[in-house]
């Protein structure tokens, strides 16, 4: 999804908001007004903008689940040494 969002935000930067067709422009809205998103949503920016933000938060949560799941595997290593 991040490879796919970060393709989609490339190409919206070749082109302006006024070029999607109502179907795409609503295809994206959906997606960046879904609720599982945390961070607040800037409606009055660009499609790009708003999907780049969204795109980052994916980043931050793989990451911080990233590092979850290796305190998790190296708090199990320690306890199965002792």
């Amino acid at each position: 999804l991040i490879e796919y969002v970060s393709r989609l935000v490339t190409h919206l930067s070749k082109i302006s908001d006024s070029e999607l067709s109502p179907k795409e422009a609503e295809c994206i809205e959906s997606f960046i007004s879904h609720y599982v998103w945390h961070s607040d949503d800037f409606s009055e920016s660009s499609y790009r903008e708003r999907l780049n933000n969204r795109l980052n938060e994916m980043k931050v949560r793989r990451k911080k689940l990233i590092k979850a799941q290796c305190k998790k595997q190296l708090g199990a290593n320690l306890s199965s040494k002792d």
